[in-house]
């Protein structure tokens, strides 16, 4: 869901800039609930403030949610048939490579700067490696963030550079 979100509201409608899109993936993957329906939200509040919200979530929850309510149905009396095992089975890397696409678009348009892609590694070595638990590791890569502009701000370089600010409701829209 992810990819085909940025592809309207980045690539084909312009509501929002790549940078604007990664920024509200993270905040949608530390929210709890399904990250494209967090995304939607997001991205609708982002646009049109709480009304887009509320129908962004209906607009990405209710298809979903009757299209997963049908193949329920469908597959109750299937679910043990060697056929339908064997179809989920190849469905599997499908998924996968949908989520390395989608990961791949976000590290080619985050990872511009060797702070950015220090902080990248060392949260894939801390969860894989390390055992750390997600939300550790955000609170330590928000606190490095924030150290980090900091430090960028006493240079005098732009703190914060490549983010971003909420546009106003005439902007972009």
């Amino acid at each position: 869901m992810i990819p085909l979100i940025q592809a309207a509201v980045v690539d084909k409608n312009r509501w929002l800039r790549q940078e604007d899109f990664v920024d509200i993936i993270a905040v949608s993957q530390s929210a709890p609930g399904p990250i494209a329906v967090n995304v939607a939200v997001f991205t609708g509040y982002w646009v049109r403030g709480a009304a887009g919200a509320v129908v962004a979530a209906a607009g990405s929850a209710i298809p979903s949610f009757l299209v997963i309510l049908g193949v329920a149905y469908l597959l109750a009396g299937f679910a043990s048939n060697p056929l339908v095992m064997a179809l989920f089975r190849g469905l599997r890397p499908a998924v996968l490579a949908l989520i390395a696409t989608a990961a791949w678009t976000i590290a080619k348009s985050t990872l511009k700067r060797p702070f950015h892609l220090s902080v990248a590694l060392g949260g894939l070595v801390a969860v894989v490696f390390l055992r750390w638990h997600p939300i550790v590791l955000l609170a330590v890569a928000g606190l490095a963030g924030l150290a980090v502009n900091g430090w960028d701000a006493r240079r005098g370089a732009e703190p914060g550079a490549g983010t971003s600010r909420r546009p106003s409701q005439g902007e972009g829209a």
